[in-house]
């Protein structure tokens, strides 16, 4: 974008030292940002070094009307959706669609429980579920209960079970237990990593850790930076209950998590959901741990040197 020269005393008064050359040296998404409320004013010819009302006033409401914009940009930059959905259809033993079953969702990941009722068509859909293990329950006055467990929910992604119905003849509850493969049909292309996995495996837990564990990712970038699906290394999205956190500099993750705080990381490499934007390689979107029905946590302590001077290397306190 082209500034004309005529304005830059504009930069001097607002913006000390910024002389349009500079531009280049800052973040491309503040620069441009600031460089449209500069043409804004440019535009409209509200000179900044005038200081008459009318001038002020409308300089004042172009810089409100900027900042309302620049702000719904932020709110729709993070709506990854850290949550998974469970769909599925209900039918009876001739293949007809049931109405009216009561669908139970459980969970040590969910506080409380969740329920949907199937439609005239036999669908129902829960949504906004933590990722983790669920067991469903399915209910109908003068039909079976069917229970359906070890069904695996991840992040963004929506799990289908199916089930039919049978009438019965006497009370009765069938439980079918199994555990499922952790396939989800989707288009996009991605890998999840849950908590359990990295902890088995030989690798740090940090969330750059888990990224490089997925196809199509390298940490051969500048500086060792991650770079996904051969797009350059700032051009990644990296997102933290879906909220943006790559740095200004080279779009790398800054480290606002805790590791032992770390639930799952999905690393998607394409085919990504229009829901996520400003970005030209890979999404990744980690999930912290949640409060559920089940106590859990953590404690570590660890001493160190540089604390407590003494001849011996750090160690673990168990």
């Amino acid at each position: 974008m082209t500034i004309d020269p005529s304005h830059h005393e504009a930069y001097d008064v607002m913006f000390p030292g910024m002389t349009p050359r500079g531009w280049r040296y800052m973040p491309s998404r503040f620069s441009k940002s600031l460089q449209f409320l500069i043409l804004l004013i440019a535009v409209s010819g509200a000179s900044p070094i005038r200081s008459d009302g009318r001038t002020m006033s409308r300089l004042l409401g172009l810089i409100v009307t900027f900042a309302l914009l620049l702000g719904c940009a932020a709110g729709a930059a993070a709506q990854g959706n850290p949550t998974g959905t469970i769909s599925g259809r209900v039918l009876d033993q001739d293949g007809l669609p049931m109405p009216g079953v009561l669908v139970t969702a459980t969970s040590p990941n969910l506080q409380g429980v969740r329920t949907n009722v199937t439609s005239a068509n036999g669908d129902y859909t829960i949504p906004f579920l933590p990722s983790g293990e669920y067991e469903l329950t399915f209910e109908l006055q003068g039909f079976q209960t069917i229970k359906r467990t070890n069904i695996g929910v991840t992040m963004a992604e929506t799990q289908k079970v199916d089930v039919s119905l049978k009438v019965a003849a006497l009370v009765e509850t069938v439980t079918v237990t199994g555990t499922a493969a952790d396939i989800v049909s989707s288009a996009t292309v991605g890998t999840n990593f849950k908590k359990d996995t990295l902890e088995r495996l030989p690798v740090g837990r940090a969330l750059n850790d888990a990224v490089l564990l997925a196809p199509g990712v390298a940490g051969n970038g500048p500086s060792g930076n991650i770079m996904m699906a051969g797009a350059l290394s700032f051009e990644s999205q990296y997102l933290v209950n879906g909220v943006v956190i790559n740095e200004n500099l080279r779009g790398q993750a800054l480290n606002l998590f805790i590791e032992d705080a770390i639930q799952e990381t999905k690393v998607s490499t394409g085919a990504i959901s229009a829901e996520y934007g400003r970005f030209g390689g890979g999404v990744v979107n980690m999930i912290t741990k949640s409060g559920g029905n089940a106590m859990s946590g953590s404690f570590r302590t660890t001493q160190w040197t540089r604390s407590r001077p003494c001849t011996r290397p750090h160690s673990v306190v168990p």
